[in-house]
């Protein structure tokens, strides 16, 4: 197959809700729960630029690079971000109709290499909302490194995630933006997380299937634990660290078409207590969810 170009306000190859599974998977078929947040947000959101993908039709393999405006934050900048994406997909795992396949396996790598001036860093926020971290100010390149596995059993389907991303800093000390500025201590942010599910009933997963589909006449069920720790902006002594240990359950019903229902409960623990909230430093979630799918 030859590569195949793509212009337009794409999500990039390392977007999140694009990892592991391809976003035009994910729209033709209801994603996985992503039952815990927070989302460490390292990488790239919708921007608008140039991908190409390539599907050899011989071997196990997807590639993606892409160069686009936007950030880590998505699209609140006109310079550039290059990213890039190289997958091992094997089994059930793999773009198609693969439900014989009882296993499957995907393991990739990826990255993103951009510039920014004078943005928000990574920052931690959970579910709820608690604004528990405040990012420092960066400004300069700002790299990521990722990394990812999707394994299928049969109806278990364990997904590991980890991710390191550094920002450089530097700050205006005269008031005169000819001259140049001061570099500061760079700030490094990361998360490893581990997520596993299991289909109860009906049928096991695959990217571009409806679970629901494959159960009984009233649907499927789905289980999942998580578990994630992440860190922001360590590594420069004039900037608080923070970071969260976190873990989640959750239960999801799918009806044999269109709906999904959700339970799930999430606990976190600080490693640092937020200026607002100076004693706090854990706390708890219970959260329903409806999903409709109009595909």
């Amino acid at each position: 197959m030859a590569p195949c170009p793509r212009v337009g306000t794409h999500r990039g190859p390392l977007a999140l809700g694009a990892l592991p599974e391809r976003a035009r998977r994910v729209r033709r078929a209801a994603a996985r729960p992503r039952i815990l947040h927070p989302r460490a947000r390292l990488l790239p959101g919708r921007t608008l630029g140039v991908e190409v993908a390539y599907r050899p039709a011989s071997l196990p393999l997807e590639a993606d690079a892409r160069v686009g405006n936007g950030t880590l934050y998505g699209n609140d900048t006109a310079l550039p971000t290059a990213e890039a994406r190289l997958d091992l997909d094997l089994g059930r795992t793999r773009e198609g109709d693969h439900r014989a396949d009882r296993y499957g396996l995907r393991l990739g790598v990826g990255g993103s290499l951009g510039t920014v001036f004078d943005r928000a860093g990574v920052a931690l926020t959970p579910a709820a909302g608690f604004a528990f971290d405040r990012a420092p100010v960066v400004s300069g390149t700002r790299w990521l490194a990722e990394a990812h596995l999707l394994a299928h059993a049969g109806p278990v389907q364990l997904l590991v995630e980890a991710a390191f991303a550094r920002e450089s800093r530097e700050r205006d000390d005269d008031g005169n933006p000819a001259t140049p500025r001061v570099a500061l201590a760079a700030v490094e942010s990361g998360g490893v997380s581990a997520e596993l599910a299991w289909m109860v009933v009906g049928a096991h997963r695959t990217p571009a299937a409806w679970p629901g589909e494959g159960g009984r006449r009233w649907g499927a069920v789905e289980v999942a634990g998580r578990y994630e720790r992440v860190y922001s902006h360590a590594a420069a002594a004039d900037v608080t660290p923070a970071g969260t240990h976190a873990g989640a359950l959750a239960v999801r019903w799918w009806a044999p078409r269109w709906v999904t229902v959700a339970l799930a409960a999430y606990a976190y623990r600080y490693g640092q207590a937020p200026l607002e909230e100076p004693g706090v430093t854990a706390s708890w979630l219970a959260l329903l969810r409806v999903g409709l799918s109009l595909r």
